[in-house]
Formats: structure tokens, C-alpha cells, sequence
């Protein structure tokens, strides 16, 4: 274990920071932020928020009419944004708290989520917790069906490793809490932020522990091509790490693509899917990976950048 990480004095309470990123997603960051709040009023914890808000639309004001006046809050525009792991850091090097907690700009944590994250830090062996996906409630499509099963899948296999007192090898970026010593600077060309979180604490000899009772309802793409542009970053992003920590690490195609055969029967129960969204959902993944491996060995093929905007989570 890295003792530059020493975990926090087991004798007092831990202190967190919560940190939302937030960029153009004025019609989501009321509800995310809102719900943040809530769950502050019932933590028992030193506790302060901070939001890093950018874009061209309504978000910043929003958010500053929210926490305006409110002590334990600090809002920091972005005026020109350098991307979400330069916001993240900003976060880090303004973060007070032992923990800090990050979450998205356009999904909603469920009631008492960030209770149930802080509970797994009373193992000092946990450097990162993460919380379970569930799609936002309304009328799904064959896209949103397909995004609903995967993450069925991450959950069943995220459960399984957890039984087993294994590490989870990723945290899920929609909600993550991880200790705040654990975490230098995130560089900010890195397409999966929390991969690399992931990676970093893994690397330091502390475990990733699963809480799957603290919930995250995110916003599933409804259209095929928000859903490749949106799997194929994440994906090209795991490729990515390899750069930064070496070897074969994080999410590869064959552990996600294994892992969903796996686990298919299974997911079927939980979520009553067809084999048609089964089909679909492997249909789509192979696309994503298959795009990210082209953009990653011939770049010069592609003038969009990688890291585009899904209109429909929005």
C-alpha cells in the first residue's frame, strides 16, 4: 500500500466534497444539483459542494441561484473549458474533504446514495466506492432498452466481484466517491476520467468496493448514433490508459464483451430483456469498440474530435 495515502484517522469522522462538473445542461443541472443538496441536509458529516459550471446557455445561472448564499458551497465558472479532467482537478486542489464525491451535471443521485458510498470507507483496504446505474424512468426505445441491459450486466458482474471480496477494476464516473490523497493531477487529455481514477487506486494498493443500494438514474442515449459516440469515447478512453499505467488494463472488448455472454441469462431475469436486446446491445458494443480501435490506430482518418456532446441525455 502507498503510504502517501495513509487512510484518514479511524477515530473521527471523515469530511467530504462533493463535486458535480457541469457544461451546457441547463435542463438537467437543476434536478442533479437539487438532489446533491437534499442529500447534504442529511449527512451527519463536515461536508461542502462544489461545482465547476461552464457553457453558453443558461447552466452557470442556474447554478448560481441554487447555491447563492449557501456557506458550504463554492461555484467556479469555467468561462473558457479545458475539458472534464481539467475541471476535476479543479475540484481536487480546492477539495477540504477526506472523500470526495463526484457525480455528472445530467444524472440524479438517489435518496441516501451518499451514505451508502461512505459506508465502504470504514474498510481502510477501499481507496473508491461506486454506486449503481439505473436509467431515468419513462418510455424506453430498442437504443435505451440496449444501454438498460449493459448496465444490468456492469451490475450483476459488479455484484459478483464484490461477493467474491474482489476489487471492481472501474468505478462508474456517474457517481464515484474515492479518498482525496489517492489523486494527483488527472492529465487532460484523458478520455476516461474515471478509468483513470479507477486505475489510481488500484495502483496504490487499495481496493474499488461496490454499493449497489446507492443509485444513480442517468439519462440513456435514445438514438444510435448518440449511443456509438458515447460508448466509443469511454471505450477509446480505456484503450488510452494503457499510455499512462501500461499493459492491459481497465475495460478491454473481450472482458466486456465475455462478461455480457456471462451474465446475459441473468440480466434477462433481472430487466424481463428479449434476446433481441441482447443481440441489439451486442450489435452496438461491437460497433463502439470496433470505431474506437479505428480512431485509435488511424486518427488522421476522423476531423471530429472524440469527446462530443450526446444531445439526447440531455
Amino acid at each position: 500500500m502507498d503510504r502517501r495515502c495513509e487512510p484518514p484517522n479511524s477515530g473521527r469522522k471523515l469530511s467530504l466534497t462533493l463535486g458535480l462538473v457541469t457544461l451546457n445542461e441547463e435542463g438537467t443541472i437543476g434536478a442533479s444539483l437539487g438532489a446533491l443538496l437534499g442529500e447534504m441536509n442529511h449527512l451527519d458529516v463536515e461536508c461542502e459542494i462544489i461545482v465547476v459550471a461552464g457553457g453558453q446557455d443558461g447552466t452557470v445561472g442556474i447554478v448560481q441561484a441554487m447555491l447563492d448564499c449557501n456557506p458550504r458551497a463554492k461555484v467556479i465558472v469555467d468561462a473558457s473549458p479545458r475539458g472534464k479532467p481539467a475541471a476535476l482537478n479543479t475540484i481536487f486542489s480546492s477539495s477540504r474533504g477526506d472523500i470526495v464525491v463526484l457525480s455528472d451535471g445530467d444524472v440524479v443521485v438517489g435518496p441516501g446514495a451518499i451514505k451508502l458510498l461512505l459506508r465502504a470507507f470504514d474498510d481502510p483496504e477501499v481507496g473508491c466506492t461506486s454506486g449503481r446505474v439505473l436509467g431515468a424512468f419513462g418510455q424506453y426505445n430498442h437504443v435505451m432498452r440496449a444501454s438498460s441491459l449493459i448496465n444490468d450486466l456492469m451490475h450483476l458482474s459488479r455484484n459478483e466481484r464484490q461477493k467474491s471480496e474482489m476489487s471492481l477494476d472501474l468505478a462508474s464516473g456517474y457517481l464515484l466517491a474515492v479518498r482525496r490523497d489517492l489523486v494527483d493531477q488527472i492529465p487532460v487529455g484523458v478520455k476516461s476520467d474515471d478509468g483513470y481514477i479507477s486505475l489510481m487506486t488500484l495502483s496504490r494498493g487499495y481496493r474499488i468496493a461496490y454499493a449497489e443500494d446507492a443509485i444513480v438514474y442517468v439519462n440513456f442515449p435514445r438514438s444510435v448514433s448518440d449511443f456509438i459516440n458515447q460508448k466509443m469515447r469511454t471505450r477509446y478512453g480505456h484503450m488510452e490508459l494503457k499510455d499512462h499505467f501500461g499493459g492491459e488494463v481497465g475495460r478491454t472488448a473481450f472482458r466486456e464483451l465475455r462478461d455480457m455472454l456471462k451474465h446475459s441469462k441473468a440480466a434477462r431475469r433481472v430487466g424481463s430483456y428479449g434476446m433481441g436486446t441482447v443481440m441489439i446491445a451486442l450489435l452496438l458494443l461491437a460497433a463502439c469498440w470496433t470505431y474506437a480501435y479505428v480512431r485509435r490506430i488511424a486518427p488522421f482518418l476522423f476531423k471530429s474530435p472524440v469527446w462530443r456532446p450526446i444531445k439526447s441525455t440531455k
